[in-house]
């Protein structure tokens, strides 16, 4: 199964440039387009799947999961997410989109809230779990003691205003970032 390719190519010493390197080769072996490389992120980073892969990235990824309907044939803005070792996203929102996230290679952490008090203990997720995430619901997740690697689907609130990396709103942040 295409997945298992992911799930033991990263390790807790793995480099950041390595595992960004190794994720990307491994997803063009799936036979995946990555467009975009973003390995700035102080948690860790994204690598972009061309849209037209939407397709075969569910089916590789999202197969025991039944979308809701009205997702089905939207624009899904698919990626891959790489949270490093002890690494963490900022408590965070959004205003234009709800997530889908899979986890490939975990454990992971993540803290989930309908209000802006971010719980006090994460819940961990395990290889294969997937995590919901509605319009407007507060979260973070990072990496636990290895590099964690999720699958990300977005369903955009409004498909002629589609949300952006720029559609988050921080309440917290380790990195000291607006």
């Amino acid at each position: 199964m295409p997945k298992a390719k992911l799930k033991d190519i990263l390790g807790p010493n793995t480099s950041r440039s390595d595992a960004f390197s190794k994720v990307k080769h491994t997803l063009t072996q799936m036979g995946f387009s990555v467009t975009e490389v973003n390995d700035k992120r102080p948690w860790g980073g994204y690598l972009v799947i061309e849209p037209a892969h939407t397709p075969l990235f569910l089916e590789t990824f999202f197969a025991d999961k039944e979308l809701p309907s009205w997702l089905k044939d939207k624009y899904l803005s698919p990626k891959v997410m790489l949270w490093a070792p002890g690494e963490i996203l900022s408590w965070q929102y959004h205003n234009k989109r709800e997530e889908h996230w899979k986890v490939v290679a975990g454990p992971v952490v993540t803290f989930l809230s309908e209000t802006d008090q971010q719980p006090e203990s994460p819940d961990i997720y395990q290889m294969g779990e997937i995590i919901e995430i509605p319009n407007g619901v507060r979260h973070r997740g990072g990496g636990h003691e290895s590099w964690g690697i999720i699958a990300e689907i977005w369903g955009h609130v409004d498909p002629e205003n589609l949300s952006t990396e720029e559609d988050i709103v921080r309440l917290a942040d380790r990195y000291n970032r607006a």
